[in-house]
């Protein structure tokens, strides 16, 4: 996270917090009951107000990643100075949410509440990196906006099945369950950022990411990048599909009118109406990837034998602009395919 200071353009604050309110809709959606609208507003406000807090302690990151030489420090690097202190940020405002509404509190509304504290968090720290690069700061807010909100969730989803357990659990006992959620989210967070810390570096200091860069982070990028996905992601199926089989037994439990068994249907034909969009958005998104793919070996093609930018003063802001709108474009349609997976997965 920047070290904040002033603030980014009108446009790229709006940007992100439309990203925002879009996911957290999303995830509403995705569960068969949407979970109360002051409970999730609550929860997005404490994770901006609580993650200011937190940023406005912090040294500028140059500091905090000035001790990265090889792949241990980075690691510890990643675990120190984002992991372990920014998962804690994260509970401390889910746990006073939950507090605050623990009357009637389901485990399927804990969970999405850790989403959104997840975003709220995102949304503090995509207006500062959207101030730091103004140059580019709209279409930094619009790709962190949508990627770096998605990542962060992606760890609420590890800590969010410990709390929709300890939730579950009834009575509040199994403070265990909470320790070990914030455990495995700092864990996961500390090996994705690992995973990435190099190319990153690389790309904060000159704006240009060398092949042989990439090269060089994959062994670690492949297993630790992909493999929290690919956990976050069950952890995410697993929890919806655990909320969807809760809510078809409380439907079949009641006694149904006429009106209700008409309501039932609805629900699962909308199911059904989901499932195809979700095909659709991952065909979409498997075809852009192919594109994107053949796009970037064409570029990188062309500019072989072309001086690099060594240094960030070296880039020209139309330059600055062109590779971050790039990236954005870049990333897009590997979105597209972790969103089209979750919108077959509409409970």
């Amino acid at each position: 996270m920047p070290h904040p200071a002033g603030f980014p353009p009108i446009l790229a604050i709006i940007a992100v917090l439309a990203c925002a309110a879009l996911l957290t809709a999303f995830y509403q959606a995705l569960f068969p009951r949407p979970a109360r609208w002051k409970l999730i507003g609550t929860a997005f406000v404490l994770g901006m107000a609580i993650t200011a807090g937190y940023a406005a302690m912090l040294p500028p990151a140059s500091e905090r990643l000035i001790g990265i030489t090889d792949a241990w420090s980075a690691l510890q690097a990643m675990a120190l100075a984002a992991g372990i202190p920014e998962e804690a940020v994260k509970l401390l405002a889910l746990m006073i949410t939950l507090v605050v509404f623990r009357k009637g509190l389901t485990p399927a509304e804990a969970f999405q509440a850790g989403l959104v504290v997840a975003l709220g968090f995102a949304a503090l720290e995509n207006l500062q990196y959207a101030r730091a690069l103004p140059d580019a700061a709209e279409w930094v807010a619009l790709g962190r906006g949508v990627v770096a909100s998605f990542v962060h969730s992606m760890m609420a989803m590890f800590a969010g099945t410990f709390i929709a357990a300890f939730v579950r659990c009834g009575g509040w006992k199994r403070w265990d369950l909470v320790v070990a959620g914030y455990a495995v989210a700092a864990l996961a967070h500390s090996l994705f950022d690992w995973g990435l810390v190099r190319p990153l570096l690389e790309y904060f200091r000159t704006q240009q990411i060398k092949p042989e860069t990439v090269m060089q982070a994959l062994p670690i990028a492949i297993p630790c990048v992909l493999g929290v996905i690919i956990g976050a992601l069950v952890l995410f199926v697993r929890q919806l599909k655990i909320c969807g089989r809760e809510y078809d037994a409380a439907q079949q439990a009641a006694v149904f009118d006429e009106a209700g068994s008409q309501a039932h249907a609805r629900h699962l034909a909308l199911r059904r109406r989901w499932r195809k969009i979700g095909n659709v958005i991952l065909i979409v998104g498997i075809i852009g990837l192919i594109g994107s793919i053949i796009a970037v070996v064409a570029a990188s093609l062309a500019m072989q034998g072309q001086p690099q930018p060594t240094e960030l003063s070296q880039v020209s802001p139309d330059e600055l602009r062109a590779s971050v709108i790039m990236t954005v474009v870049l990333v897009f349609s590997p979105m597209l395919i972790l969103f089209g997976i979750l919108v077959r997965q509409k409970q």
